[in-house]
């Protein structure tokens, strides 16, 4: 069974976590969720390193949390 969605809160090891899923994220296209606020740099490498690795996704960022400051950017596939 190949995975669908994959949701990345690992405390500033999105980056690495990436990398090492790769190869599952270029074969199956899971709609991803991944956090941007741990490191600053985040927000503008991590959508560019998914858009590297598919680049059929489509980005979308949202802020949740109480205090709106927990962005979040969701790579979905174009299916």
């Amino acid at each position: 069974m190949s995975p669908n969605f994959i949701k990345m809160d690992i405390e500033g090891a999105e980056r690495q976590a990436i990398l090492g899923s790769r190869q599952t994220i270029v074969d199956h296209g899971p709609v991803m969720a991944v956090c941007l606020y741990h490191r600053s740099a985040d927000l503008w490498e991590l959508p560019l390193l998914l858009h590297e690795l598919r680049s059929d996704y489509r980005f979308h960022l949202r802020v949740n949390g109480d205090m709106g400051i927990e962005m979040v950017v969701y790579a979905i596939p174009r299916r």
